[in-house]
């Protein structure tokens, strides 16, 4: 039957080691599980050792994973819509006014820096696509078959999910009804709590545990799951399958309360249903090591923080014992503890009373030792001082120091486009085409209030004004039509909202691409900044040289539409410095 294929499935990842070469086995449950002991900062054997001391936790890994998130410097505002085609000019504007929209009132901003997160921590991360969108994988409870694939199609996921009645009834006709009526009623499991005397005790808090199965499976073991007819080939087809499967718990099927009480095969199927295509797009940090599973930060420095943490122990104790001052003395009538028998003044009488040296001598080298793991941290992390956004260190040539930086963020480039790729995929499959749907269907949309659609909004505003009535003004001079549009958009900014009116000929044949800009494939900001401000350093046209510096503005997000501006007759022209500098003489009323 294949319910023991799929329990199978289970304790192989969870109680055994896979093999990837002939001398390495591999456990990513147990992988997974030392990571999350290391973020909370927690010994397997506790924080007291057996001498009653604390051992002390350097978490070195925390700030450089802070480090890493914060270079990585990824926003929603990074996504945006493009379109090739001209004729969508109208389209992609709407579309992206709605997608910033979706942005800021589904909270995605914090299940984005969750993925960034994640991607950085563990090395991976998993989008898993639901009803409405997607969410993100939960690592501790994402089970894989095959250890060694190179992506989630070569293999197939089970996912445990930890439910109260309340979640599941929320998926009372997404699934079947009469079986969820008997996991209600079979399927319950007591928490459980652990006394101060170690002993565990069950709760009043009832769950289920639920599995899911994306993957791989023969058509007569789907036939045979959903009671349908059988036919003789069917062993010899196969099918991408969803299962949502309870009554396994650990890997064994509960007993379901016979009188007799023995064990059977009986489980709950949810819900099955054919797939065209895996459900999950991912993002991996660290490259193909002959596992799916790829290094992420806590992993590559986890021997570096067992290194530091024993350091720092050992001489936190070599401390505590120098402190301490013992001497030694062959007179039996001596004092047995100087420090507390004996007062102020009292005289000591002996011919050997000496002092135990106690310091460690060796303790310099346990310093040296310490510096030389958080080089050794900051080298596999890319933490350098620079990266972190730490003062050099005095004497530090400015050149060399931005070619440090220069350097440092080549890696941060590479790690943004990997991530990068993935949510574009996420966004071109899973978020658009249901948001471009839903555009279509309204008939008035509210513009966000972002205020580079407002201003490119009221650009088109101003000028469809002005060229409907071109003939009614007659003849007039280019001041007098910027005075006009002047004023036309100065009524425009007194409103808080604007509305747009649906049309269908904005949606024909409308295709739009989501790009997300952080991934430096076609857009590097840093790079455009430096080749923007070298010519507008050589413009010497103070028109063309205005346009170069508001382009500028636009590149890194400032929005100037709103401040004053000369008109090119009130510029004066652009004067040279004796080094070849252009600059712009203060702008001066015109006199008559």
């Amino acid at each position: 039957m294949f319910i023991k294929q799929i329990q199978s499935e289970i304790l192989t990842y969870t109680e055994n080691k896979q093999q990837i070469l002939p001398s390495y086995s591999f456990s990513q449950y147990e992988l997974v599980q030392d990571i999350m002991m290391f973020q909370s900062n927690k010994y397997y054997s506790g924080n007291i050792d057996s001498q009653k001391n604390y051992k002390f936790w350097t978490d070195i890994i925390g700030p450089r994973l802070d480090s890493e998130i914060k270079n990585i410097d990824f926003d929603t505002k990074d996504i945006i819509l493009y379109s090739d085609n001209p004729k969508d000019s109208t389209g992609v504007f709407l579309a992206n006014s709605e997608l910033k929209q979706y942005l800021k009132t589904t909270s995605q901003a914090e299940i984005l820096n969750e993925a960034v997160e994640q991607f950085s921590a563990f090395g991976n991360v998993v989008f898993k696509k639901v009803k409405n969108g997607y969410i993100l994988w939960d690592p501790l409870n994402f089970y894989i078959t095959n250890l060694s694939a190179r992506t989630l199609d070569q293999t197939n996921v089970i996912e445990c999910q930890e439910m109260n009645v309340s979640e599941l009834e929320a998926h009372r006709g997404i699934w079947d009804n009469d079986v969820l009526d008997k996991v209600i009623k079979e399927c319950q499991i007591k928490g459980r709590a652990t006394t101060e005397k170690g002993v565990r005790e069950d709760t009043e808090n009832i769950y289920y545990k639920i599995y899911e199965r994306n993957g791989n499976i023969s058509l007569y073991d789907f036939k045979e799951l959903r009671g349908e007819k059988i036919k003789d080939n069917d062993k010899e087809k196969f099918i991408l399958a969803k299962l949502i499967l309870a009554g396994i718990g650990d890997g064994k099927i509960l007993k379901s309360g016979n009188e007799d009480n023995k064990q059977n095969e009986e489980f709950y199927l949810l819900y099955s249903g054919k797939l065209k295509k895996t459900p999950y797009i991912e993002a991996h940090r660290g490259r193909y090591q002959g596992r799916w599973f790829r290094t992420g930060l806590y992993e590559l420095l986890m021997d570096t923080q067992i290194a530091i943490n024993y350091n720092v122990n050992e001489i936190r104790q070599a401390l505590e014992f120098g402190a301490k001052q013992i001497f030694r003395s062959s007179d039996t009538l001596i004092a047995k503890n100087i420090l507390t028998d004996m007062e102020r003044g009292d005289v000591v009488k002996s011919s050997d009373l000496q002092q135990v040296m106690t310091h460690f001598p060796q303790i310099n080298e346990w310093v040296v030792e310490y510096n030389r793991l958080i080089q050794l941290a900051d080298r596999l992390a890319n933490s350098y001082e620079v990266a972190a956004g730490e003062t050099m260190p005095s004497g530090t040539p400015f050149a060399l120091s931005a070619m440090l930086n220069q350097n440092v963020n080549k890696l941060y480039d590479y790690i943004r486009e990997k991530l990068g790729i993935a949510l574009k995929n996420v966004f071109n499959e899973w978020v658009v085409p249901n948001l471009i749907k839903e555009i279509k269907v309204k008939d008035i949309l509210k513009l966000t209030k972002d205020p580079s659609y407002v201003k490119r909004y009221k650009d088109m505003l101003v000028d469809s004004w002005y060229l409907n009535n071109l003939l009614a003004i007659g003849p007039h001079s280019s001041e007098i039509a910027l005075m006009l549009k002047q004023g036309v958009r100065e009524q425009l900014n007194k409103k808080e909202d604007f509305y747009i009116k649906n049309e269908k000929e904005f949606w024909e044949d409308f295709k739009a691409t989501v790009d997300v800009v952080i991934t430096g494939e076609n857009v590097n900001i840093q790079a455009q900044n430096i080749k923007y401000t070298s010519f507008v350093r050589l413009e010497t046209d103070p028109i063309r040289r205005t346009a170069l510096i508001e382009k500028l503005y636009a590149m890194n997000g400032i929005d100037v539409s709103t401040l004053p501006k000369s008109t090119p007759g009130q510029m004066q022209p652009v004067n040279t410095q004796s080094e070849g500098m252009p600059i712009i003489a203060q702008s001066q009323p015109q006199t008559i």
